[in-house]
C-alpha cells in the first residue's frame, strides 16, 4: 500500500515494514535531530464535515500537519499565524488553519474570521490562520481546505476504535525536511502573530 506517508507492506514472518512513525516518535525525532530545519510531520488527509455558523456541514479535505509545517515550507499564513507547539497535543483546544479559497468562499474573506469557531466533525475548532493564496497543500491537483495539528485527529475522530480509547500514535506520520545548510535566511518566519491582510 502506498499513501502520502510512504509505503507500508508485509515482510517475512508476518511482520510489517513502513516508512512512517507514530506522532510521539516523530516529535522526539524532530526535537533531537540537527540535520533538517525544520523536520515537518505530515499525516494522510481525512475527509471531514465542517460547519460554519448555522450553515449545513459539508465535506472538505483536512490535512493533519506538525506545528512547523507552514514555516518549513516557507508558506506563512496570509492572515493569522501558524500552529504553536503546545497546540499539537492531545487534549488541547482544537485549532485550524483554513485554505485561502475556503476563507474567501465560506468566511467572506474577512479578517474577523480569525479566532472564529467552526465545527469539524461536530467538534468546535478555532481558526488561527488562513493559508496563503494559491497554496493547495502537498499534492498537485488536490486542494486541502483545512489544516489541523496532528494531535487533533484524536479530537476530530473520537471513538473510532470500537469504543476503545484512542492515542495519537494510532495515526502514522511521515516526515519531511529541508537541510539546515541550504535554508534561505531571508525567508525565515520570525514570531507567531503576524497578521497582514492581503
Amino acid at each position: 500500500m502506498s499513501n502520502i506517508n510512504g509505503d507500508f507492506g508485509t515482510i517475512s514472518g508476518g511482520r510489517f515494514k513502513g516508512s512512517s512513525v507514530g506522532a510521539n516518535l516523530y516529535r522526539h525525532l524532530a526535537a533531537a535531530q540537527t540535520v533538517f530545519e525544520p523536520l515537518m510531520g505530515i499525516a494522510d488527509p481525512d475527509s471531514v464535515a465542517i460547519a460554519v455558523d448555522a450553515s449545513p456541514a459539508e465535506q472538505v479535505s483536512l490535512q493533519y500537519v506538525s506545528n512547523n509545517f507552514f514555516q518549513g515550507l516557507g508558506a506563512w499564513p496570509a492572515i493569522g499565524r501558524p500552529f504553536q507547539p503546545e497546540e499539537d497535543r492531545v487534549g488541547q483546544q482544537p485549532v485550524a488553519i483554513v485554505s485561502h479559497r475556503f476563507w474567501k468562499s465560506h468566511l467572506g474573506g474577512r479578517p474577523e474570521a480569525l479566532d472564529r469557531s467552526v465545527r469539524i466533525n461536530n467538534v468546535p475548532a478555532r481558526i488561527v490562520g488562513v493559508a496563503p493564496p494559491r497554496f493547495f497543500g502537498l499534492q498537485a491537483g488536490q486542494w486541502t481546505d483545512v489544516y489541523a495539528p496532528i494531535a487533533m485527529r484524536v479530537a476530530f475522530r473520537p471513538g473510532q476504535s470500537g469504543g476503545a480509547p484512542r492515542g495519537e500514535d494510532d495515526r502514522l506520520v511521515d516526515s519531511s525536511g529541508r537541510s539546515a545548510k541550504t535554508r534561505s535566511h531571508g525567508s525565515r518566519c520570525e514570531g507567531t502573530d503576524r497578521r497582514p491582510v492581503p
